[in-house]
């Protein structure tokens, strides 16, 4: 006997074109990632390994630019105004956030 209400095995089959349409919405956002964000930091690593002049064109410098940055007392002045900064800004905004849905929740 025959079962007439067996489905016939699609799984060689393509899939339609529709299943495909999340991926196209994504293809913005991925676009705009890609070339505002991902390309442009591999760029500023590759450009920080040469030392650039006005005149002389771009020379490859290798490490040394690295090395005369964490020898700059600029460098590690800048780290610890951050470091104070983010000590100062974090629990003040955890606090101020956190009464603020206290008060929206009551």
């Amino acid at each position: 006997m025959i079962n007439a209400t067996a489905k016939p095995d699609t799984s060689g089959i393509r899939k339609p074109k529709r299943e495909y349409i999340g991926m196209l919405y994504c293809l913005p956002y991925v676009l705009v990632f890609l070339f505002g964000m991902i390309i442009p930091m591999f760029y500023a690593l590759y450009l920080s390994f040469f030392k650039q002049s006005l005149l002389g064109g771009t020379t490859f410098a290798g490490f040394d630019n690295f090395t005369r940055a964490f020898k700059d007392e600029a460098l590690w002045g800048g780290f610890k105004n951050v470091l104070i900064y983010a000590a100062i800004q974090i629990p003040i905004n955890l606090i101020l956030s956190l009464v603020a849905a206290l008060i929206l929740d009551s």
